[in-house]
């Protein structure tokens, strides 16, 4: 009788202890319970809500141009008692749509992610270029933000002026990446030149 009892006891602090850690097919004591973004006046509004059973929590909120390469904007702790509360976050709308998520997690690095919310951001009303930093490797990373699809030529310039590349490209409507080789270009300072709305602009990267 008393082995029996012990096995139960045994058995129940188990599952209770198992319980505790998963959370639908997470491995996390936290979960979102409700997530939502809104968009007002050229800004993003986002908000959730979490279960939580552990005393502190970890959260990432990230930001995706396409819904499938995500960064991290904004990452923070907040205790259990925390944790009961909402939470929201505010960021400038981006051009185009753009896709949130929230990673949950405990601090031994474990997370999950339960949902992506999608916003229609602000219009793009021209054709913006901006350089992904730093710039390592052989290869200079841009995100291209186009109002249309006309094509726009770049020119890759060193600091005396001389032009070490001209390419001509084609971005789609939207938010595109565009990968630039310059592996042949020696290390030093250079400028990004395009037009767009029949405005010169430049950017300086180093490499």
């Amino acid at each position: 009788m008393k082995k029996s009892i012990v096995l139960l006891l045994i058995l129940f602090c188990y599952q209770w202890a198992a319980q505790s850690q998963l959370t639908g097919d997470t491995l996390t004591g936290v979960r979102l319970s409700s997530f939502h973004a809104s968009k007002q006046n050229n800004q993003v509004f986002l908000n959730w809500r979490v279960a939580c059973r552990l005393s502190y929590a970890q959260f990432e909120v990230q930001r995706s141009a396409n819904g499938i390469d995500f960064t991290t904007i904004h990452s923070f702790q907040a205790d259990y008692l925390r944790c009961q509360l909402p939470f929201d976050y505010t960021e400038p709308a981006p051009s185009g749509q753009a896709f949130y998520r929230i990673k949950v997690g405990d601090i031994d690095g474990r997370f999950s992610t339960e949902k992506v919310v999608k916003v229609s951001g602000r219009q793009i009303e021209e054709t913006d270029i901006k350089i992904i930093s730093p710039v390592t490797g052989n290869y200079l990373q841009l995100t291209v933000e186009a109002a249309g699809t006309n094509p726009v030529s770049v020119q890759l310039v060193n600091s005396s002026g001389v032009i070490q590349q001209q390419i001509s490209l084609n971005p789609s409507k939207g938010i595109t990446r565009v990968e630039i080789p310059i592996w042949n270009m020696p290390g030093g300072t250079y400028f990004l030149n395009y037009q767009t709305a029949g405005k010169n602009k430049s950017i300086q990267f180093i490499k």
